[in-house]
């Protein structure tokens, strides 16, 4: 196995992929950039690499304000539109600015490996003419191919360690779903408000330490009443059993660290069908769907020796067409 670190400057990147999903692009996004600089490095080689996944490490990151302005149609002199266009509708777009690394795990043969090392400084100065997420893209620093990287990690361990790594978590809302009896999105709403919880806690924490030491007694009254207070007990329609408590065991002693919503792809609402798609591809109506993910320090995740979940890797099965976390 083998790694791509591809250093990212994407501008106008579409970080609102859903109407579920606010601030980060999709994780067919970053799937679809790996999967395509790999087709490109076939084309420019003649070698067939096999992708395995691609990570997303943000370094800087900035949403951009307000919204674009409508293009107006260009109408005749019977209000009639020209060039059968209709005016352009205001869409809720979510724009960012992302700088930071795409890492692209890939297999190759041993003469395909050496085509893309010769071939390397010419491969990264195309490397511009693809677009991540929607944004315009450039390429701000060199591109290193690392051999015999089998987890990638040894290419994570090139960045920087206060650097931003999106981690797929989803599986953490099946087995929280699974543990309280909920549904998917009560148990998605109720991981990430925990989540957050936990991030004031931490932060209320630091803040305690620098405050005099009686204006903490005063407030470790406060506290006591808040620890005492009962705990909402979720309701749910499953019965429990014992891999439930086990399973709530682990959500009530975990740091689940900063989950969000991330989109990870579609499900099908009917039957692929012909209807003059590009690239004489089938069509299918669907709706998206929405995981969770957790923007994790790269620090945090190198110490754990293991890139678990962190490659993002399409998994098409009819209807589900989705990306995935995987190692």
């Amino acid at each position: 196995m083998n790694t791509l670190i591809i250093p990212i400057l994407a501008s106008n990147v579409n970080v609102g992929p859903s109407l579920h999903a606010v601030g980060l692009p999709s994780a067919n996004a970053i799937t679809g950039f790996g999967h395509a600089a790999l087709r490109m490095i076939k084309d420019m080689t003649g070698a067939s690499p096999s992708d395995q996944g691609s990570a997303l490490i943000i370094n800087k990151y900035t949403m951009l304000p307000g919204r674009q302005k409508p293009q107006s149609a260009d109408h005749g002199d019977r209000g009639k539109v020209k060039g059968g266009t209709l005016d352009a509708s205001l869409s809720d777009e979510r724009l960012a600015v992302i700088e930071g690394w795409v890492v692209v795990r890939f297999g190759v043969g041993l003469t395909g490996l050496t085509n893309i090392q010769d071939k390397l400084t010419e491969i990264a100065e195309q490397f511009h003419r693809l677009s991540f997420a929607g944004g315009v893209l450039s390429i701000p620093s060199k591109v290193l191919l690392l051999e015999g990287d089998e987890d990638g990690m040894a290419a994570l361990g090139k960045l920087p360690k206060n650097a931003r790594i999106v981690v797929d978590q989803t599986q953490d809302l099946q087995q929280y779903a699974s543990a309280y009896g909920l549904d998917f999105f009560e148990a998605m709403i109720r991981l990430l408000v925990l989540s957050d919880e936990q991030g004031q806690s931490f932060n209320r924490s630091k803040q305690i330490d620098a405050v005099p030491e009686k204006d903490q007694e005063d407030g470790a009254q406060d506290d006591k009443t808040v620890q005492e207070a009962p705990l909402e007990e979720p309701v749910g329609d499953l019965p429990m059993d014992q891999a439930s408590v086990e399973d709530r065991a682990v959500f009530e002693s975990a740091y689940l660290g900063h989950l969000v919503p991330i989109d990870i792809g579609y499900r099908a609402l009917e039957e692929p069908q012909d209807r003059n798609a590009r690239g004489h591809y089938k069509h299918v109506f669907a709706e998206p769907v929405t995981g969770i993910a957790r923007i994790q320090l790269l620090s945090s995740l190198m110490r754990k020796k293991q890139a678990s979940n962190a490659f993002w890797h399409n998994h098409n099965q009819h209807p589900m067409y989705i990306s995935k976390g995987t190692i």
